[in-house]
C-alpha cells in the first residue's frame, strides 16, 4: 500500500513536534512504522525505553461499549430500552437509555465537573494555589472514586434536558455504564474487560494497576506540559504496552469479539458523528484513552485496512499553523490519508452537519490559490446566499475530500459551477472528474441544458479536466476560456 519512502515524513514530524511516546502504523497485513521517541519522564530528561508502558482506562468508551454490545447480543441488555429498573435509585433514570449513555445525550449531570469542581471553585484554599498546581491537582482528583450512592445524591431529581435532544458529555455516564455491566455479567468491570475483551484478544501484558515506566504529563492551556503522578484509583486503570496495543487494533481493525450485525450497529454515526464504539475523525474509525496525560488513539480506515496507534504519556500540545489549530496526532493523520484514500465509494452530498468540521479544512493545492477561494469562504459565501447557492461535499465513504458550490436559479434559468475545490492531499486521483459529472448531473435534473464555464487560461488543470468531460472551447478571452457542453 505505501510506496518506498512515502512514511519519512513522519520522522520530521515527530522532531517538528517534539513529540514522545509510540506510533505504530499497518496496512491490511505489515506494520510499516514502529517509532519510539521523546521522553519517559521529560523534566528529569529520561528517553523513552524501548520497552514503554503507559495507562489504559478502564471507563475508556470503546472498551465499555464493547461490553455492553456483547451483552446486547446475548440478550441481556436493550440499547434502547430505558435503564429505570436497572437503576431504582436514580428515578430520571426511566427517562434514559444505555444508547443514550454511550453517546453522552443522557442529560445526566456531571457529578465530577457539575459537583466537585464546583464546589473546589468555592475553596479559598484551593483558589490561592497557583494556577499550575491548581490545574495538575484538579486533573488528579478526576480519577479519583465517589462512592456510588454519594453519587447518586449529587445528581439531584431531575435531568439537564430531554434525552436524545443533545449532545453533552458528562463523566457520570461511564460510572452508569460501568454499574449496569457489573450488574448485567454478574462480575466486576476488572474481571469482564480481563475474561470477555483482553484474554480474547491474547493481551497478556496488561494488568490492573499503574505499573507504568513513564511519567505523566498534562497540557494546560492545550501548550504547557506540567508533571502529574498519578495517584487515583488504581482500579481505575491498567498498564499496558505497545505489544498489546498492536493486538487490540488488530481485534478493532477485523472486528473481532462481536457480530457483524454488532460491529454495523456499534459504528453507525449519529449525526454529530459518533458512534457507540468510536468516534470518527474524517472517516477514521477513532478509539481513545485517556488518563491524566497518558493518550492512546487508536485509527482504523475500514476501506483501506490502514491502521495507526499512538501511545503517549503527554497531553496534547496544540499549534496555530496556516491559521487552523493543530496538533501532533492529527498531522500524522493527514500525512497517512494523503496515501491512503483513492475513489472507492465516492458520493456528492449537501454540506450538513455531520460533515461540516471536515469539509472547512479542505486545503488547498498552491498552484490553485490564484485561481480558486479557500473553503472557509467558499462556504460563508455560499451560507450568505442560500436561496441560490447550494453547497456539496464530495465524501470517500466518510472522509471529506472536496467541496462545490453550484449556483441554481430556475427563474432566471442560472446553472453554474461556482467553486470546485479537491483537497490538496487527493488530487491527481481522479476525484475532481467524479465531483464534476456529479455536480453536472444534479445541474441537468434541476433543468439545465447547457453548461457554460470560464475557465482561467493559466489554470491548466482545471482546463484538462473540463476537456476530459467532453466540454468544447466556445470562447477565449485575454483571461480566460469559455467551454461548453450540453446536457
Amino acid at each position: 500500500m505505501f510506496e518506498r519512502d512515502a512514511l519519512k515524513p513522519i520522522e520530521r514530524l515527530i522532531t517538528a513536534w517534539d513529540a514522545s511516546g509510540v506510533l505504530h502504523v499497518y496496512d491490511a497485513s505489515t506494520c510499516h512504522v514502529q517509532h519510539v521517541f521523546g521522553y519517559a519522564d521529560r523534566n528529569r530528561h529520561v528517553n523513552t525505553s524501548n520497552t514503554p508502558s503507559y495507562l489504559l482506562s478502564v471507563r475508556s468508551r470503546f472498551l465499555q461499549g464493547l461490553a455492553i454490545m456483547q451483552l446486547v447480543e446475548a440478550g441481556q441488555l436493550d440499547l434502547d430500552a430505558p435503564i429505570g429498573p436497572l437503576l431504582p435509585e436514580y428515578p430520571p433514570a426511566a427517562q434514559v437509555t444505555i444508547r443514550q449513555l454511550l453517546l453522552h445525550e443522557s442529560g445526566i449531570k456531571d457529578y465530577f465537573y457539575g459537583h466537585i469542581m464546583l464546589n473546589l471553585s468555592a475553596s479559598a484554599s484551593h483558589q490561592m494555589l497557583d494556577d499550575n498546581r491548581r490545574y495538575v491537582l484538579e486533573s488528579q482528583l478526576f480519577y479519583q472514586s465517589m462512592p456510588w450512592h454519594e453519587m447518586i445524591d449529587t445528581l439531584g431529581e431531575t435531568l439537564l434536558f430531554k434525552p436524545g435532544t443533545q449532545d453533552y458529555w458528562s463523566a457520570t455516564n461511564s460510572v452508569i455504564l460501568e454499574r449496569l455491566i457489573e450488574q448485567t455479567s454478574g462480575l466486576s468491570i476488572q474481571t469482564y474487560l480481563e475474561t470477555r475483551i483482553f484474554a480474547p484478544l491474547g493481551l497478556e501484558e496488561t494488568i490492573l494497576g499503574h505499573q507504568a515506566n513513564t511519567v505523566s504529563y498534562v497540557c494546560m492551556r492545550d501548550i504547557h506540559l506540567l508533571e502529574a503522578r498519578y495517584e487515583g484509583d488504581t482500579s481505575l486503570v491498567y498498564t499496558t504496552t505497545p505489544a498489546d496495543i498492536a493486538k487490540l487494533m488488530h481485534g478493532l481493525r477485523t472486528k473481532a469479539l462481536l457480530s457483524s450485525k454488532s460491529w454495523q450497529d456499534g459504528l453507525k454515526p449519529n449525526a454529530h458523528g459518533a458512534a457507540i464504539l468510536c468516534d470518527y475523525r474524517n472517516g477514521f474509525e477513532y478509539y481513545e484513552s485517556m488518563v491524566l496525560g497518558y493518550e492512546i488513539g487508536l485509527f482504523v480506515d475500514a476501506a483501506s485496512q490502514c491502521a495507526f496507534f499512538h501511545m503517549s504519556n503527554e497531553g496534547s500540545i496544540f499549534r496555530l499553523q496556516a491559521g487552523e489549530w493543530t496538533h501532533f496526532l492529527h498531522q500524522i493523520r493527514c500525512h497517512i490519508e494523503a496515501y491512503i484514500t483513492k475513489p472507492r465509494q465516492t458520493v456528492l452530498e449537501p454540506y450538513h452537519e455531520r460533515n461540516a468540521w471536515d469539509a472547512m479544512h479542505l486545503r488547498m493545492a498552491k498552484d490553485q490559490e490564484e485561481f480558486v477561494i479557500d473553503a472557509k469562504t467558499s462556504l460563508c459565501w455560499a451560507l450568505s446566499e442560500p436561496k441560490d447557492k447550494r453547497p456539496y461535499v464530495l465524501m470517500e465513504g466518510m472522509r471529506s475530500v472536496g467541496l462545490m458550490i453550484l449556483a441554481i436559479d430556475q427563474d432566471k434559468d442560472i446553472y453554474k459551477i461556482d467553486i470546485l475545490i479537491v483537497d490538496a492531499r487527493y488530487q491527481n486521483r481522479g476525484f475532481g472528474k467524479i465531483m464534476l459529472q456529479k455536480g453536472l448531473d444534479i445541474l441537468k435534473d434541476a433543468g439545465a441544458k447547457q453548461f457554460d464555464i470560464i475557465v482561467n487560461r493559466f489554470n491548466t488543470p482545471a482546463y484538462r479536466m473540463y476537456r476530459s468531460l467532453g466540454f468544447e472551447e466556445t470562447g477565449i478571452y485575454e483571461g480566460g476560456v469559455r467551454l461548453s457542453k450540453p446536457l
